[in-house]
């Protein structure tokens, strides 16, 4: 679960390995995504109407937690990373 790693990881490992390690999490679950989306037939066109919407939602999250990341604040970081991970 991504949000045991982003609870658990900041207790054993630096700031930096911990934000590069999210950045990869996140990646890896955008990609997951946008293959799901590609699989999806034509005739499921309500459900890829949903799932398209669901992916432009998570891309403005994850636009928000990049973002976060490369600041140098960790609350910042912290904060995003809440509000990310709450909704998933």
């Amino acid at each position: 679960e991504v949000g045991y790693l982003y609870r658990e990881l900041p207790k054993i490992s630096h700031e930096i390995e911990v934000k590069d390690i999210l950045r990869q999490v996140a990646q890896i679950c955008h990609s997951l995504i946008s293959e799901a989306f590609s699989k999806l037939g034509k005739g499921l066109e309500e459900e890829k109407v949903l799932l398209q919407n669901q992916k432009h939602e998570y891309d403005e999250k994850l636009t928000h937690l990049e973002a976060a990341l490369s600041q140098s604040s960790s609350r910042n970081l912290e904060l995003e990373q809440e509000l990310f991970f709450v909704e998933y």
